[in-house]
């Protein structure tokens, strides 16, 4: 029955079922396209921008965030998917002569069953 398929769908944007999810997301766009149409924009973006949290498949991504940059909202992707954009990385370190600072912080953030030896990379 299509009046019952419609209200499963409402509870699936966060489904671990891409297929269902895809479903439930494309009812979202639709519900998005149909209050645009309506001239209700702010009601649009929000169920835009709930599809796109929810959607999985990229092409109903890119059809979103699309249609969110036409509308003038930005979209920043990679935030949203939490790829990592910026970083600090100390070093490098040569590890050449005495170890003591690397047999530091082993002692400080390891914690081992068994003793664990370390040598110098320059002996045999």
């Amino acid at each position: 029955r299509p009046e019952s398929a419609e209200k499963l769908l409402a509870g699936m944007l966060n489904d671990p079922s891409l297929e269902l999810r895809r479903d439930a997301v494309q009812r979202v766009i639709a519900e998005a396209a149909r209050a645009l149409e309506a001239g209700k924009k702010s009601e649009a973006l929000a169920r835009y921008q709930q599809a796109l949290r929810s959607a999985r498949d990229v092409d109903q991504i890119q059809a979103v965030a699309k249609t969110l940059r036409e509308l003038g909202e930005t979209v920043d992707l990679p935030k949203l998917f939490g790829f990592l954009t910026v970083w600090k990385v100390i070093g490098p370190f040569h590890n050449t002569g005495v170890l003591k600072w690397a047999r530091m912080a082993l002692l400080r953030h390891c914690v081992t069953a068994r003793p664990v030896t370390m040598r110098n990379s320059a002996q045999p």
